[in-house]
């Protein structure tokens, strides 16, 4: 956290976003879309503005009255010390979890509290990964081409699909050492995720978009971890529209070293990923063996 002083005033200017609040976070997110349309369309004055409102949004103190008072050098100053809030995107964890309102006639402002995932998918199962990532395909590369915010439903099933409530039995599962993995989000269920994605729609769109962009690096970061696996001896992606990802899912099960079809998809998909790198290194060393037999046989 920078600090700023005009005249006998100090100010907080945060430099990322690990230093700044959820209602922060969210108002730059919105921002920067607003940001992006501007410069899409070259109109300089609005381009101005959306970066004045980031200016607010970050350092809520500041009134428009002392904006004023500086020079135009010292505004060129504090903006330098924003810049980074202009393209930024949330590559960690932006906060635990966050209220979604909820229709009940019998109680006034009735919310839930939806709780992210855990960093790294530390607490993310094989099904869930795999459902997270035919989504992710469908909103990012849609197999016909659509107009902005024509396949947004898939934004939302992400969300729903990785966000949940905190179980209600979480004292006693703390407690329970064989049971307890991380999460204090209720056991996964997709029928409650397909309900619960129209509530997401209330949310304000930053905090969802916040989830996204967390959600998103940690995939990519994933991914290319294991980048051996996602592609084919030819280099070509796998999973071209996801659903292999659920095939894969099956082979493992037949094996039969994870259990059946609902361990595998109950497992961490982080310790499914690890026993199947340590399965290839098995068929790489196999097949260097054969390679060297038969160098030898022909000598």
């Amino acid at each position: 956290m920078r600090k700023l002083t005009i005249g006998n005033e100090h100010f907080g200017v945060p430099e990322n976003f690990s230093e700044c609040n959820m209602n922060q976070i969210s108002g730059v997110l919105v921002a920067q879309q607003a940001l992006n349309i501007a410069k899409e369309y070259k109109n300089e004055d609005k381009i101005d503005k959306v970066k004045l409102s980031i200016l607010f949004c970050l350092i809520p103190d500041l009134s428009m009255d002392g904006w004023r008072i500086l020079t135009n050098w010292q505004k060129t100053q504090v903006m330098c010390l924003i810049r980074w809030a202009f393209t930024a995107r949330v590559e960690n964890k932006p906060f635990e979890w966050f209220v979604v309102p909820t229709p009940n006639p019998l109680v006034k402002g009735a919310k839930m509290e939806m709780y992210l995932p855990a960093e790294d998918y530390a607490d993310t199962s094989a099904i869930e990964w795999a459902l997270l990532n035919i989504y992710y395909l469908a909103y990012t590369k849609p197999p016909t081409p659509l107009k902005r915010g024509q396949n947004s439903d898939f934004f939302f099933k992400i969300v729903a699909l990785l966000c949940r409530p905190q179980r209600v039995d979480l004292v006693e599962f703390r407690k329970n050492p064989k049971a307890w993995n991380g999460d204090v989000r209720e056991p996964f269920n997709m029928a409650l995720a397909d309900e619960r994605e129209e509530l997401l729609r209330n949310v304000p769109f930053g905090i969802l978009l916040a989830v996204f962009q967390y959600w998103e690096k940690m995939n990519n970061d994933f991914v290319t971890r294991n980048e051996e696996l996602f592609n084919g001896a030819d280099g070509k992606p796998l999973f071209k529209n996801g659903e292999g990802c659920l095939s894969m899912l099956e082979d493992v099960a037949e094996e039969g070293t994870m259990g059946d079809l609902d361990k595998v998809h109950e497992s961490n998909v982080v310790n499914l990923f690890l026993y199947l790198r340590h399965k290839q290194k098995k068929v790489e060393r196999r097949e260097e063996e054969i390679l060297k037999n038969q160098r030898d046989d022909s000598r």
